[in-house]
């Protein structure tokens, strides 16, 4: 009984965690959508990162769930 309690413990910290991750990616897609309707480019390099900071935010993501 006590397994079963602490499973379900650990379901919802993990289930939890998913949906702040899945935020985070949301909120640096969302910036990265603005910036690049920026045609200046002089948001580029910020636009560089936020692509790779996505990336692999999305790999770890995919990696948790994998785990």
């Amino acid at each position: 009984m006590f397994n079963a309690i602490q499973k379900a413990i650990d379901d919802e910290r993990q289930a939890r965690e998913n949906e702040k991750t899945e935020e985070d990616i949301a909120n640096k897609e969302n910036r990265l959508a603005q910036l690049q309707m920026d045609t200046s480019g002089g948001n580029q390099l910020e636009i560089l990162q936020l692509q790779k900071e996505i990336d692999e935010a999305r790999e770890n993501y995919q990696d948790s769930l994998i785990d």
